[in-house]
């Protein structure tokens, strides 16, 4: 099942800009740190957990493929957007593996905001040199974008299907 990934980008933003110092907790630097380590996991490497907190947190709300995605560094996310990345994060103790994780949820949400974001504006040239760029298997499902030199695109099929590019 799809998730509205625009609905999940309205309520991170209204959570980001409702967040108030003092009132909110602030999220420590150990869950920080596993919040971009599940990203860059998920997503595949620092490039598209940037280019997905951008369209997160700054893209404009409609789409414009004249618009190179950008990015937008960890280092540069306010208390309310971590706050609103770790609510919709869901980091819990995994008791069988006794290690902190994200909800596979969360897994399912970043995998589509990258591909929404590959849908709603363009790859930046930097990173047309590579041809797949991010391959992850999530529910049954295999994501890839693939870029063939004049557009990238988004392919969501079966394991089961086999792909001609």
């Amino acid at each position: 099942m799809m998730t509205n990934v625009l609905g999940v980008r309205a309520t991170l933003r209204a959570v980001r800009d409702s967040y108030k110092e003092g009132f909110d907790r602030k999220v420590g630097k150990g869950e920080r740190g596993l919040i971009i380590g599940a990203m860059n996991k998920i997503l595949g490497g620092d490039d598209f957990r940037r280019i997905v907190l951008w369209w997160l947190f700054e893209a404009p709300d409609e789409p414009d493929p004249a618009i190179l995605l950008k990015e937008k560094s960890t280092k540069s996310l306010t208390d309310g957007e971590w706050f609103a990345l770790s609510d919709r994060a869901e980091v819990y103790h995994n008791e069988d593996t006794l290690k902190w994780e994200v909800s596979q949820t969360f897994e399912g949400i970043l995998l589509e905001c990258l591909s929404q974001a590959v849908v709603m504006f363009s790859l930046p040239p930097q990173m047309t040199d590579m041809t797949v760029y991010a391959v992850r298997e999530l529910d049954g499902r295999i994501v890839r974008i693939i870029n063939q030199g004049i557009a990238a695109r988004t392919v969501f099929a079966s394991t089961q299907e086999k792909f001609s590019f």
